[in-house]
């Protein structure tokens, strides 16, 4: 058989690191994104699809999105869906569930859910809900492929759903589907491997790197590499950008330098680019790259960690209100960082620039 493994889609997800429009067409980017995925599971002829939790945000999960998720699972009738809920989903609605077709199956809330789907065996519980004990009876036949699904922390203990793979080191389970965690993770498990798809989307700046899900092959031996293979499937990346501004003397040295840093980075994306360094004085770097940035990437977020480049020799004998204000500044004392900043305003407001002290 062949499994798809996915969780946290988080759909209808809040975003409020994008703006308000972009915010809207991201949501509908999510829900597009399973869309495809259950279109590629039935047209690769997959015979399951696993979700691991948190299929939605459920603060702010729409009902047309429930009803939008309904129908593109009626939509892959040749494939089954396993669903269990998470900490974000908090279960599936009465009205949610009415609407689901045959070949969506939901994990029940409380205990351990059986479900047998030719030669392979998924057993779903709840993080929340998966104390040892409760672990410990499960009953998995050992002929069979036996697939645990599960939405929880890999910790003894946690604030969330605790499980410790250890507790399956005597258990005939080839298989941990887990969610809760946001990025791809795979290790030994029982006598076979436990999981994190991560989310199948990035959401914000905080989920940077590719993202995807976990192709399951249950005929292939445990040791076979293309047994558990990870599948990149994500619409948009986000990059994690670091760029020391230190030798940029102008906008457009700054610019091509950033282009440099971008090498194997594609457009439309989302960025998080941190600045640092020494930037030369009268040169914003935040300012001089926005431009640039705002029409070659879907969302940026910048963290300005620069310092202004001082040189006290310059203003020794200078006579002007900047070298009087710089001479100011250096004599009153002040640590290296609050100098810096004090520069920065004092700069800024000679240079009659709005000053941003947030």
């Amino acid at each position: 058989m062949k499994i798809i493994h996915c969780a946290d889609l988080h759909l209808d997800s809040k975003l409020a690191g994008l703006s308000h429009n972009k915010a809207i067409a991201r949501r509908q980017e999510l829900t597009d994104t399973f869309r495809s995925l259950a279109a590629q599971a039935a047209e690769n002829k997959i015979d399951a699809v696993v979700i691991a939790g948190d299929l939605f945000d459920d603060r702010f999960a729409s009902a047309r999105t429930k009803n939008e998720v309904a129908d593109i699972l009626a939509g892959c009738g040749s494939v089954h869906f396993y669903l269990l809920a998470g900490n974000h989903d908090g279960g599936f609605d009465e009205a949610f569930v009415k609407r689901l077709p045959p070949n969506a199956h939901i994990f029940a809330k409380n205990g351990v859910t059986r479900f047998d789907l030719n030669e392979v065996s998924f057993f779903g519980a709840e993080g929340e809900s998966l104390s040892p004990a409760l672990l410990e009876s499960i009953e998995m036949e050992p002929s069979r492929f036996n697939v645990l699904v599960t939405h929880a922390d890999l910790a003894a203990k946690s604030s969330y759903g605790g499980l410790d793979l250890r507790l399956l080191r005597d258990k005939p389970v080839d298989y941990v589907a887990l969610g809760h965690i946001h990025r791809p993770y795979l290790t030994r498990a029982g006598r076979g491997h436990a999981a994190y798809s991560g989310c199948l989307e990035c959401r914000g700046f905080d989920e940077p790197g590719e993202h995807g899900f976990y192709l399951l092959k249950t005929h292939l031996a445990a040791d076979d590499p293309n047994r558990i293979i990870f599948v990149p499937f994500t619409r948009r990346v986000c990059y994690e950008i670091n760029l020391d501004v230190s030798d940029a003397g102008s906008r457009t040295e700054l610019v091509e330098k950033l282009k440099s840093a971008l090498s194997g980075v594609r457009p439309d994306d989302m960025l998080s680019l941190t600045l640092t360094g020494e930037a030369a004085e009268g040169l914003d770097a935040e300012t001089a790259l926005a431009p640039f940035l705002e029409s070659n990437f879907y969302a940026v977020r910048i963290k300005n960690k620069t310092k202004i480049k001082i040189e006290p020799d310059k203003y020794a004998d200078d006579v002007s209100l900047k070298a009087e204000f710089v001479r100011t500044a250096m004599q009153a004392g002040l640590d290296d960082e609050t100098l810096r900043d004090v520069l920065k305003y004092g700069f800024n407001a000679l240079m009659n620039e709005e000053i941003d002290l947030l």
